[in-house]
């Protein structure tokens, strides 16, 4: 299947693609994208399946983070670094991008990242692509972004969801903690950063 049949047509509309550049260049707290149902049912659930099954390795230290990740599945890996992705993208956040690194997190009960000098941002473009399904905002573990002095941004956890996030340098980001609510349900998605030249 080619690339651009695996993402949702509305998000090759120019209209639509103008619409999004647009408000991602005029917002000046956190420049963020949202896109739902970004690719088309099958290939998501697809991906989904062949995420669930990836070998998940524990890091923790418990003054900064705990939670699992592992490498993104090639096929996916390899969708994220196309060309027609990558050129979409860069034409909404105006940018030209000639990278795309990933990896697959999965949060459930007791992990967390916190806020500590090693994470604050020198200016990046950030991304995640969510997997998570049946999940209560009370469970915690979404992710947060805090920008000096006092603006916290939450991002929306939603099955399906492409999200960009450009981080300034000074900013920092966190996993809400996962309380005892969420029991054995787990989030997954994938976290990555886009390179730009």
């Amino acid at each position: 299947m080619k690339i651009d049949e695996m993402i949702n047509p509305v998000y090759f509309d120019e209209k639509a693609i103008a619409s999004i550049k647009q408000g991602f260049l005029n917002e000046k707290e956190l420049q963020t994208i949202s896109m739902e149902n970004f690719l088309r049912g099958e290939i998501l659930n697809q991906f989904f399946e062949e995420i669930k099954v990836q070998e998940f390795v524990r890091e923790r230290n418990p003054c900064k983070y705990s939670i699992f990740k592992a490498k993104t599945p090639i096929r996916i890996q390899r969708f994220l670094n196309s060309l027609e992705l990558r050129d979409l993208i860069g034409e909404m956040i105006g940018e030209h991008i000639v990278d795309i690194q990933s990896h697959v997190i999965q949060i459930g009960w007791k992990n967390y990242t916190l806020i500590h000098d090693d994470i604050r941002s020198d200016n990046v473009f950030e991304f995640y692509l969510d997997f998570t399904k049946q999940w209560q905002e009370q469970f915690g573990g979404y992710i947060s972004y805090y920008v000096p002095p006092d603006k916290y941004f939450k991002l929306p956890i939603k099955y399906g969801q492409f999200t960009v996030v450009h981080r300034r340098y000074g900013v920092a980001k966190f996993i809400k903690y996962v309380n005892n609510r969420a029991g054995s349900s787990k989030r997954y998605f994938i976290s990555g950063r886009m390179i730009t030249s």
